[in-house]
């Protein structure tokens, strides 16, 4: 059995959708005769239910789970802050570009260096986002000699791109400087991971490295075919709503199809955990463009209680679109495909998105508010007839989604490296 050190900042019990990648690794890599030990942090609440911030001299904690083990280091407030070009630049030319996990950074990498010096691995995994863990992987290489793997489930802006990309001089010279260390950090590498075809591309451009595409999928195991009665025809999106997402065709057509088919009380749609993103507020869009009498908010809900209630009250999915394709992969169209609901995705475009929905035909794929309407007023008819929240589920589709098959994917093509 091989050993395989994996560096990543994101981690359980941080829910984020980047810790469930690293615990998809952390799940499946054993049962594909790869033991992982993960490096991260001691993600610890205290007051307030804020993250908690550990003293300098504290501990790391050891776990041992069955499948895999964790090393837990202290997680150090963040004092490096600058408001200085020069500065930034200065930590920029080191090929430090997490000025704001700068002590992170640090704690790893001392513990790394001591804890390598007794201890083996046959290859280290490094996580992007932050950057640190690309550069540790590369310094531990130079140290130790120890192979390493990069893996990418986001670019460092990804809309680099993008063909309508037009980046300010500052941006311009960042990208430069990231690109040129991606480069060195890369070039070193057995192979790198990523979760698109075009990022696959964008990467191998700057490397003769080869890299092979992993993607996210859904962590649902079992998912119930029982068919659910319902007093509200439902559609619903749960998770953060970017600035890049075009919600104007989906909202265009929301409001088509009421105005068409007047649902009065039988509908609803189901904004569920929709959080501001750099002060962009998607729901507040939908509040403004759509009468509020049909719009219910929840809180974030839990994982579990997420898909019970989506299963029990949910009829379709919206998913607003990327305004251009930038290579993401929405992780939350897996959630949806998986729990068994149709999604309008809209607009079209061309993206590995698209590509997927239309392979296994459950939704709709459009740039035209009309045709949303249409669809809409369909499956309410549907629901006006039965009460009954008509189950997609394809249990085949259902396990060729989940993490565990991008993880044997990744364990085969470790194992060709040696």
């Amino acid at each position: 059995m091989k050993k395989l050190l994996i560096i990543s900042y994101h981690a359980l019990p941080l829910d984020v959708v980047a810790s469930y990648r690293t615990k998809a690794f952390c799940d499946y890599l054993k049962e594909n005769d790869v033991l992982p030990t993960l490096v991260t942090h001691r993600w610890e609440k205290e007051y307030k239910n804020e993250w908690k911030y550990h003293k300098s001299n504290e501990k790391e904690l050891y776990e041992f789970n069955g499948n895999y083990n964790i090393i837990r280091l202290p997680r150090p407030n963040e004092t490096v802050k600058s408001n200085s070009s020069l500065v930034t630049l200065s930590y920029w030319l080191k090929g430090e570009f997490d000025l704001h996990l700068s002590n992170s950074y640090k704690v790893f990498k001392n513990f790394l260096f001591q804890h390598l010096k007794n201890n083996r691995y046959d290859a280290i995994l490094a996580i992007f986002s932050p950057h640190f863990h690309l550069k540790l992987a590369y310094e531990i290489h130079k140290k130790f000699k120890i192979p390493y793997i990069l893996d990418f489930r986001d670019l460092w802006d990804n809309q680099v791109v993008t063909k309508s990309y037009k980046p300010t001089l500052k941006k311009d010279i960042q990208d430069r400087i990231i690109q040129y260390y991606w480069k060195r950090w890369l070039g070193k590498s057995m192979y790198f991971s990523t979760t698109s075809e075009k990022w696959l591309k964008l990467l191998e451009n700057l490397t003769p490295v080869k890299g092979i595409k992993v993607r996210n999928g859904h962590e649902i195991s079992e998912i119930s075919t029982k068919k659910f009665k319902t007093n509200k025809f439902r559609v619903a999106y749960f998770g953060r709503i970017y600035q890049y997402q075009n919600l104007k065709v989906i909202i265009e057509g929301i409001n088509l199809f009421i105005k068409q088919y007047n649902p009065k009380n039988n509908f609803e749609i189901c904004l569920i955990g929709i959080k501001s993103v750099d002060q962009f507020s998607g729901s507040d869009i939908f509040k403004s463009l759509i009468s509020k009498e049909f719009i219910k908010e929840y809180d974030y809900i839990p994982k579990k209680e997420l898909i019970d209630f989506s299963l029990k009250k949910v009829s379709t999915f919206i998913l607003p679109n990327l305004n251009e394709d930038n290579g993401s992969f929405f992780v939350k169209l897996f959630d949806f495909i998986s729990i068994g609901r149709a999604v309008i995705l809209a607009p079209k475009n061309g993206s590995e998105n698209d590509l997927v929905l239309g392979q296994i035909k459950r939704g709709l794929i459009t740039s035209s508010p009309n045709e949303i309407a249409e669809y809409l007023g369909k499956k309410f008819l549907e629901f006006k007839s039965s009460g009954v929240i008509e189950s997609l589920i394809d249990h085949d589709l259902l396990a060729s989604f989940h993490r565990s098959k991008q993880v044997e994917n990744f364990a085969k093509h470790f194992y060709k490296q040696f």
